[in-house]
């Protein structure tokens, strides 16, 4: 829950989603409730708790940023242990997946340059089209 004087003094300026960032440029997309004058982050926490592999339960401290954008401070396990943050690094692209963006980019390039040589150097083609 997000304390009270918080919501009370800035609740307007977050709508029903909220973004939430570390340090390390990792983000977590959550959804904003409101219950009894009360805000909650909900869908969307669970994944920031099997990123950080917290197991029963942290602090978090955040800062507002505007904009529904939340920066994750700290954020410390039950026992006060700190936890660091991890960098998400993506898999690695299926190699046909490339070689396929390869081709589409060689074939655009190909039309584009085809057109410029017949619509702008060839001034023969030029009269036929008039």
């Amino acid at each position: 829950m997000i304390p009270h004087s918080f919501g009370s003094d800035f609740g307007d300026q977050i709508n029903r989603d909220a973004v939430l960032v570390d340090k390390n440029h990792n983000e977590f997309d959550v959804n904003v409730e409101r219950t009894n004058g009360n805000i909650y982050f909900t869908k969307g926490w669970g994944a920031l708790r099997d990123f950080y592999d917290i197991t029963f339960g942290a602090w978090i401290t955040v800062v507002f940023l505007g904009l529904g954008r939340f920066e994750i401070k700290k954020i410390k396990c039950r026992v006060k242990r700190k936890i660091n943050f991890p960098t998400f690094v993506p898999p690695p692209l299926d190699s046909t997946l490339i070689e396929l963006w390869c081709l589409l980019l060689s074939m655009v390039c190909f039309l584009h340059l085809f057109m410029i040589w017949h619509f702008v150097l060839n001034p023969l083609c030029l009269q036929c089209h008039v």
